[in-house]
């Protein structure tokens, strides 16, 4: 006896069909697991690129700095070698009270300051006062804190200064009775320094060895005395990469000043232990004991004193840090009487730093929201249409189940129970597997919700109507008048979603994100599908009437059926263009950013490679050019923080002089994304002729240009915008490119510092790992420079969307593409025995299928990747690609044609591939079984 039809028996009867509940849970696993999953990594990511951000900062803007002088140096003198007055060094009276000010939150990111202090420049001279010739010799005295532990000392032993000299000097601002110039006698300590051991052989110096140091810039009655310094040591740096010895490069090597006549000049920097500060305050100013001091504290003048306190970038890599690193910063600007009367000053650009990562948070917030929404809109969809075939699979029993007096409850619970069965130990898994790979979800990751709900409300809705009606009026999805009414609503919602982001792009791209205006991509997807769906009936009708004239049956019963097959067989491709429409997106995204970061490297570099040096020889240049793979080699003089002044709409503008032959430097850069010409450059001596980059305007007005100290007139001509080049805090810095012969011609003196090198890979990577320039000071090569901004926290949190994005728009074009000829079938299998039975080869079934569904996807299929060709310029105002390509702000959203073409031929290829598996199944149908009734 069979047992009765109870509910429960029912549901499990209904489970055997396990083909629309497995296709919702893959839907369920996939949208779940990306909206779960991205809040948290996009967390991971925004704190890892405070990290990136610091770290790519040069140390001197990133770090907090405290610097403080006590006021120029009073030369006070002595008249009979009196005592002198001991000033005090402030090292650990500022760096207490700093602790304090900051508080022990901010401290604890900070690294323990380095105390070091400055002199001004002086001129080194033999004891008796003589210059050093072929090259001069000029020095700095820095008292520099943490030495022990940072060099190995070769010769000799820093101590605490025990020697003195007296000088006797004529004072001409003093005289006796007769008219005379009296005679000072100052008795001040001899300083005992050190030097990089490097050094100290290139000077052929010797422990013992004394030097005169005399300012360099002598001013009456604030230059320091002159006075005398020992060699006493010298040292070699145990890491001389260590960011220690950033501050100044002279603690390593010596540094070669150009002077105006050509010549050189070696500047070296004297070491001292801050215990010798006193003694060094002492010597410069020789102020008698007793006499009153003209500033409020008794600390040594004459002296830049710094507390420098490293900034870790991996200590910073939590917004929660970020934010007490800038409220550091604010106390110590803001800390009043605690500072007493000695406030330090606070050089640091670490909050310009996080106020752009906050830019770069924002608008990579808003591009993701746009990704988002339209993946979300589209998994809704996708979870709506299967649904909405699991339903018309349960619409018989629901009927039978109903006229043997079940309620609509119980129908409700049937259909319900077994979308829940799918649905939530999916949508549980993919939670706990990106709860597990992201980190802990935020609110925002309750939108996973929505695609389950929107598939649990359709089945409930379309089984509780075909219980009560008949399977002719459940087939269809939409009634006429409410079909239309949807279409004007998405009609309008597109129109007004597409003004709402041309208004409030800039609002948008600065983080206010708009989720109304996220839905533009999709509602104008949805908008196209709308019109290809009244429009491509009334085409495939009139195909239809085209093939009723020819001899064979199967092209007209084709293109007639689908014409005929109303909005449910083709509302499925609504999918299928919404898909379309975010993978072209996505493409245009792509190329958009690889191609914003190649010239965003290209500018950063203005070649496939920079050598900067203190100067360029033409042996450096010959030298380069035999590197094997390199094409081209161009000097040029790099001159920044110099000004231009005039009329030309500019007033007086900061600009980066470039001095160089701009035809040999065109030619170069032929093919490249900073290819110019250059026509409009030269000019004559008097009056040179650029090209300049935004804000300067060409015009016909004479401008001032500042170059190396000298004023040069100056007539632009053209604005290239490829002459731009972007700062730490990504703002743009404009160029003016100058003739290199006329500039010379004027100023004689200057000398290239600059080489820009084209070539093969190869050869770039063999320069930047050992220049050939004897003077250089940096290497950039550029495809290096644009992978180390590919392979930072932003630009790879959006690479992995942007694939992620890709995979889902593939499964959810195959899931629409599987509605379609799902919810056709069974007609389409009935009429396909219908023509056996009247002589049909089975070799021919394909053809049915093919005409009923690939016309309408390959409509659909063009229709989403015109829209996705069309959204980046409809997006471009709230889209900033800036923070991926590692350029300055809003990089142009480019159409990839490309990715268009790839992204339509994947789309087809796919629907070839779901109509022959289709095919297949339907060949393998048995006639027998189909007219018994077996329509399984």
């Amino acid at each position: 006896m069979n047992a009765p039809l109870t509910l429960f028996a029912l549901w499990r009867r209904q489970l055997r069909d396990r083909g629309p509940g497995l296709l919702l849970a893959l839907l369920t696993l996939a949208t779940t697991g990306y909206l779960v999953a991205v809040p948290g990594l996009e967390r991971a990511a925004y704190d890892r690129a405070i990290g990136d951000r610091l770290g790519d900062a040069p140390r001197t803007t990133r770090d907090l700095q405290l610097t403080y002088s006590a006021g120029r140096v009073q030369p006070m003198g002595t008249y009979g070698g009196e005592a002198l007055d001991a000033p005090t060094s402030p090292e650990k009276p500022m760096a207490a009270t700093a602790a304090k000010v900051m508080g022990p939150d901010v401290a604890a990111l900070l690294a323990p300051p380095l105390f070091s202090a400055r002199s001004v420049e002086f001129v080194v001279q033999t004891p008796q006062g003589d210059f050093f010739h072929n090259p001069g010799r000029e020095g700095v005295v820095r008292a520099q804190a943490g030495l022990d532990k940072r060099v190995t000392w070769d010769r000799g032993q820093l101590g605490p200064s025990t020697k003195t000299v007296t000088y006797r000097d004529k004072d001409p601002y003093s005289t006796d009775e007769p008219g005379n110039p009296v005679t000072m006698v100052r008795k001040v300590p001899v300083i005992p320094v050190a030097l990089a051991t490097s050094v100290a052989d290139e000077w052929d110096a010797k422990i013992g060895d004394r030097y005169q140091l005399t300012a360099l810039r002598h001013v009456p009655y604030e230059s320091p005395f002159p006075f005398q310094v020992e060699l006493a040591a010298t040292y070699t740096p145990t890491n001389p990469t260590d960011p220690f010895w950033s501050d100044d490069a002279r603690l390593v090597k010596s540094n070669v000043v150009v002077n105006g006549e050509g010549g050189t000049s070696s500047s070296v920097a004297f070491l001292i232990p801050p215990e010798t500060i006193p003694a060094l305050g002492q010597a410069m100013e020789a102020q008698p004991e007793g006499m009153p001091r003209m500033n409020p504290t008794d600390y040594a003048r004459g002296l830049n004193y710094t507390w420098r306190y490293g900034i870790d970038p991996e200590r910073v890599r939590k917004a929660a840090a970020a934010e007490t690193l800038r409220t550091g910063v604010s106390r110590l600007r803001t800390g009043g009487p605690a500072w007493g009367e000695a406030k330090p000053g606070v050089v640091t650009d670490v909050v310009e730093l996080l106020d752009a990562h906050d830019r770069a948070v924002a608008g990579t917030r808003a591009l993701i929201a746009f990704v988002t929404i339209a993946l979300l809109a589209l998994g809704t969809l996708a979870a709506g249409l299967v649904a909405a075939v699991l339903a018309g699979r349960r619409a018989a029993s629901a009927r039978v189940l109903a006229a043997r007096g079940g309620s609509p409850g119980q129908i409700r619970r049937l259909v319900a129970g077994e979308v829940l069965w799918w649905t939530l130990p999916a949508a549980v898994v993919a939670a706990l597997v990106a709860w597990r790979v992201a980190g802990r979800p935020t609110a925002a990751s309750a939108l996973a919700a929505i695609p389950v709900l929107v598939a649990l409300g359709t089945a409930l809705v379309l089984a509780t109507r075909a219980a009560r009606t008949g399977p002719e009026r459940s087939a269809g999805l939409t009634a006429p008048a409410t079909r239309v009414l949807a279409e004007l609503a998405v009609l309008a919602g597109a129109y007004f979603a597409v003004t709402t982001v041309q208004a409030r792009g800039g609002e948008i791209v600065a983080g206010q994100v708009d989720w109304y205006a996220a839905l533009a991509p999709v509602l104008l997807a949805l908008a196209a599908a709308a019109v290809v769906l009244r429009a491509f009936p009334l085409l495939l009708r009139g195909a239809a009437r085209l093939a009723s004239r020819g001899r064979a049956a199967m092209g007209f019963l084709g293109l007639a059926r689908a014409s005929r097959g109303g909005s449910g067989a083709l509302l499925p491709l609504t999918g299928l263009v919404v898909a379309a429409t975010v993978a072209t997106f996505l493409a245009s995204l792509s190329a958009s950013i690889d191609q914003g970061r190649a010239a965003a490297a290209y500018q950063a570099t203005g070649a496939d490679l920079r050598v900067d040096a203190v100067r360029v020889d033409p042996g450096d240049l010959d030298a380069l050019r035999a590197v094997p793979g390199v094409r081209s080699v161009v000097p040029a003089l790099v001159s920044t923080g110099e000004r231009v002044t005039g009329r030309a709409g500019s007033g007086v503008q900061a600009v980066t002089v470039i001095g160089i032959d701009v035809p040999a430097y065109a030619a170069s850069l032929a093919g490249t994304p900073l290819a110019f010409s250059p026509s409009g450059a030269g000019g004559s001596v008097d009056a040179l002729t650029g090209l300049t980059s935004e804000p300067l305007r060409p015009g016909t007005s004479l401008l001032e240009v500042r170059v190396n100290g000298d004023l040069r007139k100056l007539t632009t001509t053209r604005v290239v915008p490829a002459l731009r080049r972007a700062t730490t805090t990504a703002t743009t810095v404009p160029v003016v490119m100058l003739p290199w012969a006329e500039l010379l011609a004027g100023q004689p003196y200057l000398q290239p510092n600059t080489a820009f090198v084209t070539g093969t890979p190869e050869a770039m990577a063999r320069i930047a790992a050992d220049p050939p320039v004897g003077l250089a000071e940096r290497v950039i090569d550029r495809r290096a420079l644009a992978a180390h901004t590919a392979g930072q926290a932003l630009p790879t949190l959006v690479r992995g969307l942007g694939i992620a994005g890709f995979a889902l728009a593939g499964l959810f074009s195959v899931l629409a593409l599987g509605v379609t000829l799902a919810r056709t079938r069974p007609e389409r299998v009935d009429a396909l025995m219908r023509m056996r039975v009247l002589g049909l080869r089975r070799r021919r079934d394909w053809l049915l299928g093919a005409l009923e569904v690939v016309p309408a996807a390959c409509a659909a299929i063009l229709a989403g990747v015109v829209i996705g060709i069309v959204l980046p310029g409809v997006m471009a105002k709230a889209i900033d690609l800036g923070p991926f390509v590692g350029g300055t702000p809003h990089p142009p959203v480019h159409t990839s044609w490309l990715g268009a073409l790839l992204v339509a031929a994947a789309l087809l290829l796919l629907t070839l591939l779901a109509v022959i598996v289709d095919g297949i199944r339907t060949r393998s149908r048995s006639l027998a079984a189909h007219l018994r009734g077996d329509h399984r």
